[in-house]
Parts: C-alpha cells; sequence; structure tokens
C-alpha cells in the first residue's frame, strides 16, 4: 500500500484504531476520551424494532463529535433484511428477530429513526428558539468538515394550520421570512443568522426554516411552534365561550353507587367508589371513553366524590390522598373541562393520568402535536409539530412496515380527535409539554425485552413523562443520559384538558 494507510480491523484495537464492537454508552465516553488512539466502534445502536439507532444517538453523537480522538461510529444496519417466502402466502421473513435491524424497511420504508438520525447528523445545526422572547435571531452551527455555509441556502416561512374541525389538510395561510445567514467556516459551532420577522409573526402558528446544500438537495426543514399548546387552546377556547350561549345546568341523580350528570347535550355518569367515569353518552349516542381519569405512575387513594355548583359551571371532584385532585367542569357547549394535580418524587417510566377506550373502535385520529412519527424520551428528533391525520394501523416496528405506526407516544400534545365507528371526540390540552399515549403498540413475535418499554394500562393517556427504549443488547439506561427513568423531586404536576362529544 503505498500510502501506507491504517488497517482498520472490526472489533479490534489494532494499528492505532479502536473500532470496538456493541460498545455502550460509558464505554464510548471513557474510549473517546482517550488521546493515544482513534475511536471508530462499529455495530453501536443494534437497531432491532423501534429501538436504538435514533434512540440514544444524540446521546452517543455528543460524545463522537466533541471528542477529538472520535472518528465517528457506525450503525446496525440500513435495511430490514426480509425474504419473499413464498411457500408462506408472500411474506415478508426477517428470521425473528435476527434480520429487523434496520432503519429502513425490506422496501426501504422508513422508521421514525430514520428522521431522528437525519436531525442529529444533520451538517447544519440550529437551536430551537425561545418564541417569549424572540427578536428573529437564531444560533446555528456549521458542522460540515469541508463546505462553508455561504455555499448554502436558507429559506423560512410562517404558516397557521387549519381549524380543527376542517379536513382539507394543509395550511390557512402562508408568508415567507427573509433570512441572513453569515458565510460561516467549516466546523464552526457558534453563529447566528436573522429571520426579518413581519410584525404580526404572533398570529401564526408554524415558523420553519429550510437548509439546502449547494447541489440543490435539502439538508434539513426545523419546524417550531410559535405558540404553545396551552396557547393555542386558550384561544380556542375563548372564541368558544364568546360564540356559545350560557352554560347550561346538569341535572343531577345520584345514588349510592352512582352520579349522573344530564344536560340536552351530554350525560355523564361516575361511579362513585372509584371516582371514575363509567359511562359517556352525546346527544344519546354512548360514547365509549370510560374508567378515567386514573393516575398512572403514581401511587393514589380515592378518598371521596363531591359536585357542586361554581362560577365556571357545575363541578364533580374525586378527592384523592396527598393532595391528588381531578376535577370535572361542566361548561358551555357540551364542553367538559378536567382540572388534575398530583405529585412525583422519585424516578418514573411514565406518569399522568389515563382513560379506557375500545381499540376495535378506533378507524384514525386528527392529532395537534409532534409527528408523524410517535417518540421515545431517548428519540425526540426527527418530528415536526404540525397537524396530522393518521389512519389506524397495527404496525409491529420491523415485523410490518405500514409506517408511520399509529399507537404510540407523542410530544406536545395538543389536541386529538379520535375518528370512529360511533361518536368521535376531541381532546385539548391547555397545559404545556404534555405527551399523549394514543393506544399500546402490540409486541412483537419474537423480541427482546429491551426494546418493549412499559406503556399504562390504559388506552388514551396523557403524561408528564414517558419511558426511553433499548436496543437488542442493551437496556436504555446503559445508552446515554437520555435513556434513564425521568427523576422528579417532589414536584407537583397540573394538567387541564378540554373534552368535547
Amino acid at each position: 500500500d503505498i500510502q501506507r494507510r491504517h488497517v482498520v480491523e472490526p472489533w479490534s484495537n489494532y494499528d492505532g484504531m479502536d473500532t470496538h464492537h456493541y460498545p455502550k454508552y460509558r464505554t464510548t465516553l471513557e474510549k473517546a476520551s482517550r488521546t493515544d488512539i482513534v475511536y471508530m466502534p462499529t455495530e453501536s445502536l443494534h437497531g432491532l424494532h423501534d429501538g436504538g439507532h435514533g434512540a440514544g444517538l444524540e446521546d452517543y453523537w455528543e460524545v463522537i463529535r466533541t471528542k477529538p480522538n472520535a472518528a465517528g461510529q457506525f450503525l446496525w444496519d440500513l435495511a430490514d433484511e426480509g425474504v419473499v417466502r413464498r411457500d408462506i402466502h408472500d411474506s415478508i421473513d426477517v428470521f425473528n428477530d435476527k434480520a429487523p435491524d434496520g432503519i429502513l424497511g425490506p422496501h426501504h420504508e422508513k422508521e421514525g429513526s430514520f428522521y431522528a438520525i437525519r436531525e442529529i447528523w444533520s451538517p447544519i445545526y440550529i437551536a430551537e428558539p425561545d418564541f417569549s422572547s424572540f427578536d428573529g435571531t437564531l444560533s446555528i452551527a456549521n458542522r460540515y468538515h469541508f463546505t462553508s455555509l455561504g455555499s448554502c441556502k436558507f429559506e423560512a416561512h410562517l404558516r397557521s394550520l387549519p381549524n380543527q374541525r376542517r379536513r382539507d389538510g394543509g395550511v390557512t395561510r402562508e408568508t415567507t421570512v427573509s433570512v441572513e445567514v453569515p458565510d460561516m467556516a467549516p466546523w464552526t459551532e457558534n453563529g447566528t443568522m436573522h429571520l426579518a420577522m413581519p410584525d404580526d409573526w404572533r398570529t401564526y402558528d408554524l415558523l420553519s426554516v429550510t437548509a439546502t446544500d449547494a447541489a440543490g438537495r435539502e439538508v434539513m426543514t426545523w419546524t417550531w411552534p410559535v405558540s404553545t399548546p396551552g396557547q393555542i387552546t386558550g384561544r380556542l377556547m375563548e372564541r368558544i365561550s364568546r360564540n356559545q350561549v350560557q352554560t347550561e345546568i346538569p341535572d343531577v341523580h345520584e345514588s349510592d353507587a352512582r352520579l349522573t350528570l344530564s344536560t340536552s347535550q351530554l350525560t355523564v355518569t361516575f361511579d362513585k367508589t372509584t371516582g371514575l367515569i363509567s359511562s359517556v353518552r352525546s346527544r344519546g349516542e354512548e360514547v365509549s371513553l370510560k374508567g378515567g381519569p386514573r393516575f398512572v405512575g403514581v401511587e393514589t387513594t380515592f378518598r371521596r366524590l363531591e359536585h357542586h355548583a361554581s362560577p365556571d359551571g357545575y363541578q364533580v371532584e374525586a378527592i384523592y390522598d396527598d393532595s391528588v385532585r381531578a376535577t370535572w367542569t361542566f361548561g358551555r357547549g357540551g364542553w367538559l373541562r378536567l382540572d388534575y394535580t398530583y405529585r412525583l418524587n422519585g424516578e418514573y417510566d411514565f406518569a399522568g393520568i389515563t382513560f379506557d377506550y375500545p381499540e376495535a373502535e378506533v378507524q384514525g385520529a386528527e392529532l395537534l402535536a409532534d409527528g408523524p412519527y410517535r417518540v421515545w424520551k431517548n428519540r425526540m428528533k426527527g418530528v415536526a409539530f404540525g397537524r396530522y391525520d393518521k389512519t389506524y394501523n397495527n404496525t409491529i416496528t420491523g415485523q410490518t412496515w405500514d409506517y408511520p405506526e399509529f399507537k404510540g407516544y407523542y410530544s406536545h400534545f395538543a389536541s386529538v380527535r379520535l375518528r370512529t365507528g360511533g361518536r368521535s371526540f376531541v381532546i385539548l390540552a391547555a397545559t404545556d409539554d404534555l405527551f399523549l399515549h394514543l393506544f399500546t403498540p402490540e409486541k412483537p413475535v419474537y423480541m427482546s425485552r429491551n426494546v418493549n418499554p412499559p406503556f399504562p394500562d390504559g388506552q388514551i393517556s396523557v403524561l408528564n413523562c414517558i419511558p426511553a427504549i433499548g436496543t437488542k443488547f442493551s437496556r436504555a439506561e446503559e445508552e446515554g443520559p437520555q435513556g434513564a427513568k425521568s427523576r422528579f423531586d417532589n414536584q407537583t404536576f397540573r394538567g387541564q384538558l378540554y373534552f368535547h362529544f
């Protein structure tokens, strides 16, 4: 070899290069910090089913890109290795849990991790802005090794989302924002770009920035909500309050075991022994949402159910121990408001409230949240806030390939309209930083328990934290700080939701 190049020997520390195989995060941190070798691990974050790959990658990549002797990392692998079985109805055989390790399906269907990797490994990085004090300035980094930003192009847009009751998709209005980006040299971490925001920019819902490289290929599009979910819901409820008639006082019927409140539009029955909703009827038609709100991830003891008139409307309050409360308010136009509070102290996979709903009735959902893919605690990248019309599927990642998956966790939850065979209903979040649990994914036939994160026992949940997911060979907590359980120090959480049936 006239170039006298280094020989790379997989799995080995050879000729000054360490290609450690199946490394865990702590090992990666230790070896990447050494100065006597070049570190380039192989088959890191083994991507079985929906675990690994994009899940945990951000922690690893912060180590790889910031340590001078870390040269990169190999992910295993690109595509699920499937063979068409003519003898089994032309199905695709991925050999149980041996071959579905890709970020793509056997026909290159894209998993959620595909988009997470794209964002994490983007050679252009833009930090999410704080819109409470936004002046049009964005922090930007050029992580290209050889390309200056002067050869790239940038464009920005403000967009408004359609009303929840419209089903035409798309946006209601859009405007282009001029962008000024400095010609930053390769591998320059600190810079700023400026957007000439119009005076009415806060009346829009989304801000997006797109970067294009010298060949005209899209590098990345970043999309951020200009308003928080709480602000969006607050404005909507103000309009509803102005346009609706006065709050209708419900008729109250009470027995030893049941409390029923009825208006001309809505009848809700509560179980007095649990404090939970046992049935809902909208205009005489049954709605199958029931069994909630149950607090999940935290131990509570139900004490009693109280009900009384209030200035906001008639209220039903479920009282638990340790200052845990769940209060329903019958408001205008058939809307129900749920206010709840609880406290967390310790480590949690998930925590919040949940309801029961029969999965067999579900046809789809209209989401206002991060999407279109689901997220895990250690894979929050690769999604964008927006309105998504999702058709129900029962996809098992790496075993069936109808992507994006319908069931799972969604971040920045603002609203969901569940489409069913019967009467649909809407849930709006008036509290920020919530997760939606939209039914529980079916377990793969053959699987590692590391890629089977826990879910609440209900089917529709609103949560303050969610679990991480591991890899074929490692638990989530072994794959970096983001893989650890959420920890809270005696912290009180308050949530507010609106329901309409």
